[in-house]
């Protein structure tokens, strides 16, 4: 019985022609909510785009190119423009680890560059260096003499290096029975590190150098057979002067400051996002 007057009120509905019209107008509306077009994006191609792309095209073809070609690869351009703002859209960035990385890596280049590249005044530079002086320590180096014997018996070797010595020589100076050795010259080394010995002259070489005390001939096999070494002077490690660091003390110090700014914009831009960690 309660269906009756909704019957009835249907029945007048469908008998009335104006009732009928805008109930097909209202579904033909509905059903077209979707097939409505979507809303275009404005791409841009600049003249700065259209130069660089007109260059790489003269670069590949050797000549300048045709109307056609250029159009052609202008097209190329817009059609990778769609494509990466369709990825974009589609979220296909977040889900490629590697373009992901690659993105974070892009982020990181334009921080450091929008940081600047002021590394300071000279007091600036001095004061730095001296808060930061072990970074410019110089290691310990020694000044020798070298023989060069090349190969001799053992009997004499221990003879030349005792009568070495005994006169008391000097670097460029060779004695009587030195001088009787065909391949006996001496030479004067100056401020070398132990490093710079062992590739010089070898590794053997660089610890009796860097063992050894002042004053006194050693003999020790080297990389062109026997040798007689002598340490001259020792300079302890230390502090390189500043005047002969500043250069670096500038390097150094710029960069600091952009990891400090690096540093200071990503906590900037963290207060953008909310963070959760899920355990």
């Amino acid at each position: 019985m309660k269906q009756e007057p909704l019957r009835r009120w249907a029945s007048a509905v469908w008998r009335e022609p104006v009732a009928i019209f805008f109930l097909i107008a209202a579904g033909v509306m509905l059903a077209g909510v979707d097939a409505r077009p979507p809303s275009r994006t404005r791409i841009t191609i600049s003249e700065e785009a259209v130069a660089s792309t007109r260059q790489r095209l003269i670069t590949t073809l050797k000549r300048e190119p045709n109307t056609e070609e250029l159009r052609a690869a202008i097209d190329s351009v817009v059609n990778g423009e769609v494509l990466y703002r369709e990825a974009l859209r589609l979220g296909l960035d977040r889900r490629d680890p590697i373009v992901r990385r690659r993105l974070i890596q892009k982020m990181e280049m334009v921080l450091e560059q929008s940081a600047g590249s002021y590394a300071g005044s000279e007091e600036e530079l001095r004061a730095w260096y001296e808060e930061n002086l072990d970074l410019f320590v110089a290691p310990e180096q020694r000044s020798f003499s070298q023989m060069q014997l090349g190969e001799v018996s053992d009997d004499e070797l221990g003879l030349l290096e005792t009568r070495a010595n005994e006169l008391g020589l000097e670097a460029d100076v060779v004695g009587d029975e030195i001088a009787r050795q065909p391949s006996a010259h001496s030479r004067a080394q100056r401020g070398m590190s132990e490093a710079e010995t062992a590739r010089r002259f070898g590794a053997g070489v660089a610890r009796e150098v860097f063992s050894g005390s002042e004053g006194v001939w050693h003999a020790v096999r080297g990389a062109h057979g026997w040798m007689l070494v002598r340490v001259d002077s020792i300079q302890g490690a230390g502090p390189t002067e500043f005047t002969k660091v500043r250069g670096q003390v500038r390097e150094l110090r710029a960069a600091a400051l952009r990891e400090t700014m690096r540093v200071k914009k990503i906590i900037n831009l963290r207060q953008r996002y909310e963070v959760e960690v899920e355990r």
